[in-house]
């Protein structure tokens, strides 16, 4: 679908913030995926047909077995996620501050496309709901200047700079360590193994239906 960058981290916030409030077994994690990206779309001002949206997931998902949604679903659940998140759609991002510090600075580019990609992967974690922005862009500037050769001539302005900010650091490393875990975590990360992940959640749904009717029934015979 060609999507930016900032419609991709919208959408990646709602599915964190509706897993914040529910658990992935009580619920279908690809339908709420497709359904946060379609809302995502609308807000991020750029709108696509609920039709092209569904298609791409099940082409990307490719097992008819695992996505068996139609647009009439997602259309159904855009109100229930809207509704779990309290109809706070708007979702502030990191990236325009963190290009806007970095120019400020005059690093190479090749400096604020790492931190770009750092940025990026972030959203994969809870960071983006437990810090501000700016907070994220000023940690993602740490780790580039510590972690990336190319900005090994520019550490004394970056410290300067650093010491110049009315801004915790303890926090600023707290958020470091958190991310550097998570590249630790993802180099066991193997994609084959996520859609397993996704049967065994059903399966076990589905099991803990089957023991609450049959629960439900042994209360019944006994009432009578």
């Amino acid at each position: 679908m060609q999507l930016r960058q900032r419609i991709i981290a919208t959408a990646l916030t709602y599915f964190k913030r509706f897993y914040a409030r529910n658990s992935f077994r009580g619920s279908e994690p690809l339908l709420v995926l497709t359904t946060c990206i379609y809302v995502a779309t609308k807000i991020e001002e750029y709108p696509l047909h609920i039709k092209n949206v569904v298609d791409e997931a099940k082409n990307v998902v490719g097992d008819p077995r695992l996505f068996k949604f139609d647009c009439s679903n997602v259309a159904e659940f855009e109100f229930y996620l809207m509704e779990e998140m309290d109809f706070y759609l708007i979702v502030h991002h990191s990236y325009r501050t963190l290009v806007k510090l970095m120019s400020d600075l005059k690093l190479p580019i090749s400096c604020i496309q790492q931190a770009w990609w750092v940025t990026n992967d972030v959203y994969r974690t809870d960071i983006p709901l437990l810090y501000p922005p700016y907070t994220i862009a000023i940690t993602v500037i740490f780790l580039v200047s510590v972690l990336i050769s190319d900005a090994n001539k520019y550490k004394d302005k970056i410290k300067e700079w650093f010491i110049g900010l009315n801004i915790d650091m303890s926090e600023i490393v707290e958020i470091s360590q958190e991310i550097i875990n998570f590249y630790e975590l993802w180099t066991d990360y193997n994609e084959r193994n996520i859609y397993g992940i996704f049967k065994k959640l059903r399966n076990s749904s589905n099991n803990d239906a089957v023991t609450s009717n049959s629960s439900s029934k042994a209360i019944s015979e006994k009432k009578k």
